[in-house]
């Protein structure tokens, strides 16, 4: 008991003053002299019965149980963590949603031609091809495969394998006045996609090599894609049953004898920078290629 109450008086007070009265310099004395005695016989004490009590209680039927209760909550708060986090993404990125698992339909189809049309009439009421309609310094081109037969419209890659519904739905291209700077809008369809719901950079690519390479063409009699670098500075998107309306921008950089350089960018419909692009279109040496409309 002595032992105890000389250990409480001492932690109550750490790191302070050492007490002065007479009565703690009598209880300090009496510790240091019976010390050794006072912490054998406590080591022999048995547990108070408040010790016995907590021992008793904690029984393996116990312990199972609040085991059991932690492993439950574990897996509860995993659960909904989960499933907070995909509602959160899908809320923040509504794009990865559900994706398109519908077949194709074929070219010249009900369907496809259908699909054809409602796009036409979905980027003509966009603002981009509005303002670029309204104003006067810029010009837009037709088709270049618009002169072409279906029979031959289908072998071409841009105009056949990736023209359609859910594919190229629609493609208005713009040049301005002075022919050095070109504005192509595009409607790209779930089909083209990579990753579940974005646009194949492959796809992407192509659409950069044909943009800038019809620009080219105005600075040159042929020309031949000798490099095309990519960027890719975010993914472009697409929403289930629905088709994303990009804008890639051409402008030629530099002209000479049997080299055109151009500098091409695509964006989305709000303006962001998806991907950037430089090409290098060159005249080849004592070959001519057959206009495309040729087989």
């Amino acid at each position: 008991m002595l032992y105890e109450y000389v250990t409480s008086v001492r932690t109550v007070t750490p790191g302070g003053p050492v007490p002065t009265t007479k009565h703690h310099l009598l209880v300090l004395t009496a510790m240091s002299l019976l010390r050794p005695s006072l912490r054998s016989v406590s080591l022999r004490l048995p547990q108070t019965q408040r010790y016995a009590s907590t021992y008793a209680s904690a029984s393996p039927t116990h312990g199972a149980f609040w085991r059991a209760r932690l492993a439950l909550t574990t897996a509860s708060v995993a659960l909904t963590s989960y499933y907070l986090g995909s509602l959160g993404v899908k809320l923040l990125i509504p794009e990865m949603g559900p994706i398109d698992t519908d077949g194709l339909e074929p070219a010249g189809s009900p369907v496809d031609t259908a699909s054809l049309l409602a796009s036409d009439a979905v980027i003509k009421q966009s603002p981009l091809y509005q303002s670029l309609s309204a104003d006067p310094n810029w010009v837009e081109q037709e088709d270049v495969y618009s002169h072409l037969p279906p029979s031959t419209r289908r072998t071409k890659l841009v105009s056949g394998t990736l023209w359609g519904h859910r594919k190229i739905s629609a493609n208005k291209v713009f040049f301005d006045a002075s022919g050095r700077e070109s504005v192509s809008l595009l409607l790209l369809g779930t089909a083209l996609g990579g990753h579940p719901n974005v646009i194949h950079g492959g796809v992407l690519a192509t659409m950069l090599d044909e943009a800038l390479g019809r620009l080219a063409l105005r600075h040159a009699p042929s020309v031949v894609t000798a490099r095309l670098e990519i960027d890719y500075k975010a993914p472009t998107r697409v929403k289930r049953g629905e088709s994303a309306l990009v804008m890639v921008k051409g402008s030629v950089a530099e002209v000479q004898e049997r080299k055109v350089k151009v500098k091409g960018e695509i964006r989305d419909s709000k303006g962001k920078l998806l991907v950037q692009s430089e090409a290098l279109f060159v005249v080849p040496r004592g070959w001519k290629p057959r206009p495309i409309g040729e087989r």
